[in-house]
């Protein structure tokens, strides 16, 4: 995937070569297309309209730019605040299996994020049922 970024007026176009994609260039029903723009918005600054050419051009921009610029300041610091709460109350058993989940879950997350978010709330679950589970052993002890 080649980046070209080019000035029109005062609107800067982040245009993304699609040509030898297989895929359809389009961050709707390719993944793999929304982990490239996601990139291009993360490398250029103060896009205003990304261009997926391929067979078919596809634009985007305004509330299209905002929603996906939003999207990367979320995961971006949701990933921080996760890693940073890994443990409860300074427990370290678990910490490096949860560092590797959380890792995957936000890879996940952003190529896929209506995918990684449903696998991030099964996560969630599990762990809030593993801990009442916890609390229970040690009440009863």
């Amino acid at each position: 995937m080649s980046y070209e970024v080019n000035t029109n007026g005062t609107k800067r176009i982040l245009k993304i070569d699609c040509e030898n994609c297989k895929q359809n260039s389009s961050i709707a029903e390719n993944s793999a297309c929304l982990e490239d723009v996601i990139k291009g918005l993360k490398s250029h600054a103060n896009i205003d309209r990304v261009l997926l050419d391929g067979r078919y051009v596809r634009e985007y921009n305004d509330e299209d730019i905002s929603l996906l610029k939003e999207f990367i300041r979320a995961h971006k610091s949701s990933r921080y605040l996760a890693l940073r709460k890994l443990t409860p109350n300074g427990c370290t058993d678990c910490r490096e299996e949860r560092k590797t989940k959380i890792m995957e879950t936000w890879d996940e997350i952003k190529r896929d994020p209506k995918g990684g978010l449903g696998k991030l709330k099964q996560w969630v679950k599990e762990l809030n049922e593993k801990s009442d589970r916890t609390t229970e052993e040690i009440l009863v002890r």
